[in-house]
């Protein structure tokens, strides 16, 4: 939450994963993804991911300081490529996980039906341009007969997220990614998927995103003192989209202010801050 867009080429995120395992450890937290349990280990004992770290991070030093000599640079790029198979072989894990978009979630009720979850989803399918065909989820809400309530673990997830699932048969096991995971044209409304990852925050602490695809395409998800955000009076839309478009931003905003207040409560979070500067 701190990185800056002057920081965050140096940024070491190897670091970051072996934080995040100490952390959810300390606060007696399964991880999802059952496999980082191993990353630990490897980022300390295995020599071969180890060293491809520290090369990858030395490379991207000399790269942001402009220490790179220019006539080497696709000398450079292969050496990269091959420190990265050595990354990869280690975390090929995540191709059993399916990337899932939530576009919307609506409840279906009929007379004399059980209500039910509708949730309109796009799966990602092998790559972000590899998309399956939008289809529906339904889940039945189960009812309490006695009370007339609904079950206190209801079978639905969050609109307008970005998840991880084990796989397709089991739709209530997920890990929801937003706010570090957009889909911009789920929350413009439009068709197909556009994905943006969290890059860095501003001066003033407001998030930005940048586009999968084209990382030099970025949105300020930071709203000013009238409620206004640059990216949507920008677009060409009608108020009324526009006010929508809004709405959903700042809603996530809010989400990213929450979650990094969350965090930063966890137990040993703040130890491993003071140890950062």
């Amino acid at each position: 939450f701190t990185i800056t867009e002057q920081t965050r080429e140096e940024y070491d995120y190897m670091e970051l994963v072996e934080n995040v395992l100490e952390v959810l450890g300390a606060n007696n937290v399964t991880p999802f993804i059952s496999e980082y349990r191993e990353i630990r280990t490897d980022l300390t004992l295995n020599q071969e991911l180890v060293a491809a770290d520290q090369e990858m991070a030395s490379l991207r030093y000399r790269g942001t300081a402009g220490k790179l000599e220019r006539d080497k640079v696709p000398g450079y790029c292969r050496k990269a490529e091959h420190l990265l198979l050595d990354v990869f072989r280690k975390f090929y894990f995540i191709l059993r996980y399916k990337l899932v978009v939530i576009r919307r979630i609506e409840i279906l009720k009929y007379r004399s039906d059980q209500p039910r979850y509708v949730h309109n989803r796009i799966i990602l399918h092998e790559s972000i341009d590899n998309l399956l065909p939008e289809d529906d989820v339904v889940l039945p809400i189960a009812l309490d007969p006695m009370k007339g309530t609904t079950d206190p673990n209801p079978p639905f997830t969050d609109s307008y997220s970005v998840m991880l699932f084990r796989g397709l048969s089991d739709f209530t096991s997920y890990l929801n990614l937003s706010p570090f995971a957009i889909d911009m044209n789920v929350l413009k409304g439009e068709e197909n998927s556009l994905l943006y990852l969290y890059s860095y925050v501003t001066e003033t602490g407001g998030p930005v995103f940048e586009e999968v695809q084209n990382p030099r395409i970025n949105v300020v998800v930071a709203a000013d003192a009238q409620g206004r955000i640059e990216y949507v009076e920008n677009l060409s839309k009608p108020p009324k989209v526009k006010r929508q478009i809004r709405n959903r931003l700042v809603t996530l905003q809010n989400q990213f202010n929450k979650l990094r207040d969350e965090i930063a409560a966890l137990k040993s979070f703040a130890v491993l801050q003071t140890s950062d500067q």
